[in-house]
């Protein structure tokens, strides 16, 4: 089936033993200059890439659900990709008229699923703390943040509210109190009496 591929997006079980099989029988069957794109949400690259012989082409290119309705994909290479691939990778996703984003460090999450996680975390202990009901929160994001980081994203959305200052200004402003807040975070337990509040 790829023996005359120019590129591959592999979309298999998320189980990694899986992943490093089937890319180890891609390689002797995909031409050499083939692109070899992952779309894990999880595995990097270079776990990924443990038993090929040459994982210079090989990287994640991480799209999100709905990938025909939404824009980006994240591209994430390892530690054995070579830039050509990564440059090739950005290119091809581009061409589909998607928003490719390199990733320049692998990490658990990646990027977006990290930012998912961290602002669900807060949902959630919101939710479970009775401060407000979960069809209420979603309204709330939806109504406020949700629009203004679909136009801005937060490091614009924070520059602004820096004024003619920027950053310099905003962190003046708020950076003590940030350090404090984050410092000073509910510990969140999603045990199963927690989940069936959220449930209900």
């Amino acid at each position: 089936a790829v023996a005359g591929a120019d590129l591959v997006q592999e979309n298999g079980p998320e189980r990694i033993e899986f992943k490093q099989q089937l890319w180890a029988r891609i390689e002797t069957s995909v031409p050499k200059h083939a692109l070899l794109l992952s779309s894990s949400s999880a595995r990097p690259a270079t776990e990924q890439a443990k038993d090929m012989r040459d994982p210079s082409r090989m990287l994640v290119g991480h799209p999100f659900n709905p990938p025909h309705l939404i824009p980006l994909v994240e591209v994430v290479p390892g530690e054995k990709t070579g830039e050509e691939a990564v440059t090739d990778a950005a290119a091809f996703y581009t061409a589909l008229g998607k928003v490719a984003r390199i990733v320049r460090k692998e990490i658990s999450g990646f990027v977006v699923n990290r930012l998912q996680r961290a602002i669900f975390r807060e949902a959630c202990n919101l939710v479970i703390k009775g401060v407000v009901k979960a069809d209420e929160l979603d309204d709330i994001v939806t109504n406020s943040v949700g629009i203004r980081w679909a136009a801005d994203g937060p490091f614009r959305s924070f520059y602004l509210g820096g004024g003619a200052g920027g950053f310099e200004h905003f962190f003046q402003q708020f950076g003590a109190s940030l350090n404090a807040a984050w410092k000073n975070m509910d510990p969140v337990n999603l045990g199963p009496e927690e989940q069936k509040k959220i449930i209900e």
